[in-house]
């Protein structure tokens, strides 16, 4: 029981840490997954260098779970333990240069729950195709060896945060990278739907790969689910991120024209950084663009009620979220 001692401190404490960044920071998850995972990672190494059973009772382990079920808790704890510097480098790329993104368009709430849920699909899914496909082509012997082997690293989350990110803002455009060719401007439903395409034929063509690529897909798939059905029934898919277009107004218009009057005293709580403290005088300058310059200082900021992406509607006058229905006026 000795060796146990330190393998279960530090999943407490990883537990806690990622549970106290998001909660009471206002760092991102998914910066916070780079540097628990960073620190987790080398730990580890230290501690599997030592004789402590680090990889066994921190990453996903499904016999271990069926001896000690208790040690669940590795669901979590998987997800921040990556095999080496290069796995752990891919997938901080992924989370710091897509992830962060998605994050920041439907919030910090929305984000964790699509990450956790699809961290547990990743899971259960490899399971699944583990005892039931595998297990009826490779035979019992091979099957149970299969699930001696311990999962790591955050790839089948990040990959339920992909296929929810393409579902919701399928207009987005990537840097897609078929080998080390990158190639930009490709859309992101795109990119998600070839990437799969990929990973199903390696689970069929790569079987026994270091690579679980079982776990890729199961992650795709809770996104899919979350993207689909638990987001949807709570909220409006967006159907679109960037400036609505012009369309004619169902109001009568004026043989005079209207001045319009702007509350800039409203418009001021949504300046977060110098550079949106100069949109915010363009459009105290510039009368004639003025619209313009306060779409670009409001669109794709947070909405203050659920975090989501707001949008400036410039026929209405009226900034509005498009997922809480949360609106705020600030033409007359």
């Amino acid at each position: 029981m000795e060796e146990l001692v330190v393998p279960l401190i530090v999943a407490a404490t990883i537990i806690f840490l990622f549970y106290y960044f998001y909660k009471f920071t206002p760092l991102q998850v998914s910066v916070s997954v780079v540097l628990l995972s960073m620190v987790a990672t080398i730990i580890v190494g230290i501690g599997e260098s030592l004789g402590y059973p680090m990889y066994e009772y921190l990453g996903f382990n499904p016999a271990v779970i069926a001896l000690r079920p208790w040690t669940i808790y590795t669901v979590i704890t998987s997800i921040f333990v990556h095999g080496g510097f290069l796995h752990w480098l891919f997938n901080s790329l992924v989370l710091m240069f897509l992830c962060s993104y998605f994050e920041y368009l439907v919030g910090k709430r929305n984000f964790m729950k699509v990450f956790i849920f699809s961290a547990i699909t990743a899971d259960l899914v490899h399971l699944i195709i583990t005892l039931t496909i595998f297990r009826s082509i490779y035979g019992p012997v091979v099957t149970s060896a299969m699930l001696r082997v311990t999962l790591v690293g955050a790839s089948g989350a990040i990959f339920g945060v992909l296929a929810a990110y393409a579902i919701l803002f399928p207009t987005h455009r990537v840097t897609m990278f078929v080998g080390f060719i990158p190639l930009p401007g490709v859309p992101i439903y795109f990119a998600v739907m070839i990437t799969l395409l990929f990973e199903l034929m390696a689970i069929i063509y790569q079987p026994f790969s270091t690579i679980a690529h079982t776990a890729h897909v199961g992650g795709a798939i809770g996104g899919i689910i979350y993207a689909y059905y638990i987001h949807e029934r709570r909220s409006v898919i967006p159907k679109r991120v960037f400036p609505r277009s012009r369309r004619y107004s169902s109001r009568r218009a004026s043989l005079w024209p209207i001045k319009k009057e702007y509350r800039f005293d409203v418009l001021r709580k949504f300046v977060y950084s110098p550079y949106d403290e100069e949109l915010l005088q363009r459009a105290i300058d510039d009368e004639e663009y003025r619209d313009y310059w306060i779409s670009r200082l409001i669109n794709n900021k947070p909405c203050p009620v659920c975090g989501f992406s707001l949008e400036y509607d410039d026929i209405d006058g009226v900034v509005r979220c498009i997922n809480c229905g949360y609106e705020v006026r600030i033409r007359e």
